[in-house]
């Protein structure tokens, strides 16, 4: 069942990453990059938790599926582009999961 979820999330993160932005109503700087740490550290702790035994295949993936985020977002005729930043906070997310996973949930799931 959480194989779902993973794959629902990889997929509606990769539709709002792929539609245009619309201006907030506060403008926070940097904030997306939070959202981006955010969805990174999920799907990092939800790809875990649906293939156990294959952390490195999982780290490899989202690390792939980031950049390719970005990539298609450059791409894009509207206000999206490719932001270094938002990958550095994507690798950030990633890398919290893995030690969060690591040294709180395993222990707690397993």
């Amino acid at each position: 069942m959480i194989k779902y979820l993973f794959y629902a999330s990889l997929f509606i993160i990769l539709i709002v990453t792929q539609t245009p932005i619309k201006k907030p109503i506060i403008d926070i700087s940097y904030f997306d990059k939070v959202e981006h740490f955010l969805s990174f550290f999920y799907l990092t702790i939800i790809g875990f938790l649906s293939y156990n035994n294959k952390k490195i295949r999982i780290l490899l993936f989202l690390l792939f599926y980031g950049f390719l985020i970005e990539l298609l977002q450059a791409t894009l005729p509207f206000n999206r582009q490719f932001d270094l930043l938002d990958l550095l906070a994507n690798c950030f997310g990633i890398i919290s999961g893995y030690f969060v996973y690591k040294k709180k949930i395993k222990t707690i799931v397993f």
